[in-house]
């Protein structure tokens, strides 16, 4: 049910509201919550896999 995106965050799958591509090596993950420190969630191209494996899953 989560995903370790980096040091900082643990999402859970039902917390995530949209997926946006920034280019072929990033993408941004928003959530449907505010965050305190409302700074972006950024994954990284080593993880995109892992990450939409995850989301199939």
């Amino acid at each position: 049910m989560f995903f370790k995106v980096n040091r900082k965050y643990i999402l859970n799958r039902k917390h995530i509201q949209e997926i946006v591509k920034h280019s072929s090596q990033k993408i941004e993950i928003l959530l449907n919550v505010s965050l305190p420190d409302s700074e972006p969630i950024i994954l990284s191209k080593k993880e995109i896999n892992n990450f939409k494996n995850w989301l199939d899953s």
